[in-house]
C-alpha cells in the first residue's frame, strides 16, 4: 500500500517503491508494472508510482508478465492474449517493459488458440530487426488464424535466427 506521502507501506518484500519497480524479474516472473486492480492486464500496468493519483492509503498490485514453468524452464503461453503479447514485445511493436529480450527466452504453449474466435488478429512473431531466437515448444497444441497480409511472408513466425520452434500444430 502506498500513504498520502507516496511511501510504500504495510507488507512487503523489497525496502522502498524504488527497489521494488527495479527488480524486474523474480521467481522468474517478469514484473510489467502496477495497478490499483488486482489481475490487471499487462496494458493496465504503469511503470512508475508517479502515474497514479494517490489519495488515502492506496493498494498498488504487481502485475506480472507470463507464468514461469519450472519443469519446463520456459514462460507458459496460455491464450490469445499471451501471443499477442509476445510478438509484441519480440518485435518490440509494444513498449518493453524492462531491458529483458523477450525474443530469446524459451516459451512453452499451454492451450489451443483459435484467433477467429478472438477480437484482434496475430501478428507474426519476429520481424526483420527483431527476429525471435529463443525457443518454442507448442507442445502439440493448435493454433487456428488466418493469414491476412500484404507482405511475402506470413506465418506464426516472420523472422527467426538460430531458434528452436517445435511441436507447433497450426
Amino acid at each position: 500500500s502506498i500513504n498520502n506521502a507516496g511511501e510504500l507501506v504495510g507488507s512487503h518484500t523489497f525496502g522502498s517503491a524504488t527497489e521494488l519497480v527495479s527488480a524486474t524479474v523474480s521467481d522468474n516472473r517478469i514484473f510489467a508494472g502496477w495497478s490499483t486492480k488486482m489481475n490487471a492486464s499487462f496494458h493496465e500496468a504503469k511503470m512508475t508510482l508517479d502515474a497514479f493519483e494517490i489519495k488515502g492509503n492506496t493498494t498498488l498490485y504487481a502485475v506480472w508478465v507470463f507464468d514461469w514453468n519450472e519443469e519446463k524452464q520456459a514462460y507458459e503461453i496460455g491464450s490469445e492474449r499471451d501471443m499477442i503479447l509476445l510478438s509484441g514485445l519480440v518485435s518490440r511493436r509494444i513498449e518493453a517493459i524492462s531491458e529483458i529480450d523477450f525474443a530469446s527466452l524459451s516459451y512453452i504453449q499451454t492451450a489451443d488458440m483459435n484467433f477467429y474466435l478472438f477480437e484482434t488478429g496475430l501478428t507474426p512473431i519476429g520481424n526483420e530487426l527483431r527476429p525471435f531466437t529463443g525457443t518454442y515448444d507448442g507442445q502439440e497444441f493448435n493454433i487456428v488464424f488466418g493469414l491476412y497480409t500484404e507482405k511475402d511472408r506470413a506465418g506464426l513466425f516472420e523472422y527467426i535466427d538460430g531458434a528452436t520452434i517445435k511441436n507447433v500444430v497450426i
